[in-house]
């Protein structure tokens, strides 16, 4: 019986090293990919990974994984769905807040950005036209 007791705690032990060490097999984890639009002096803003994109981007992901966007730009924001499986979420995104997207199908999302014009905004001196955002997301 003890014998039974010291294997049984040894297995439980090394399970829980394993596991703790990410050595264990992976469980079938979603993962958060972070995205920004951001202010920039020539477009007006763009999307942001952690360098500077440009105003149509394209991601891979899971079907299952969390897409996070950021407005950090001096505009307001209104990420609208133009194709793909419906999706639920917040679209208007004020300076500082943003919105989460999870991609619970496979399929090709697009998705673009509109500029909320809102009383009070301060005017921001840009180069050139202001880029149309576009997002394709591919979940597999």
């Amino acid at each position: 019986m003890k014998k039974l007791l010291l294997v049984l705690l040894s297995v439980a032990f090394a399970v829980g090293v394993l596991a703790a060490t990410g050595l264990a097999a992976p469980a079938s984890q979603s993962k958060t990919v972070k995205l920004s639009i951001v202010h920039v002096q020539t477009g007006c803003h763009t999307w942001s990974t952690t360098k500077m994109q440009p105003p149509a981007l394209s991601l891979t992901l899971r079907h299952g994984d969390r897409l996070t966007v950021g407005n950090v730009d001096v505009d307001a924001h209104k990420l609208v769905q133009v194709a793909g499986p419906k999706l639920r979420f917040a679209g208007m995104m004020m300076t500082g807040h943003g919105t989460s997207l999870v991609f619970p199908k496979a399929g090709l999302y697009r998705f673009k950005t509109v500029v909320v014009e809102m009383k009070g905004m301060p005017e921001v001196k840009t180069n050139g036209p202001d880029h149309n955002l576009i997002l394709s997301v591919r979940a597999n």
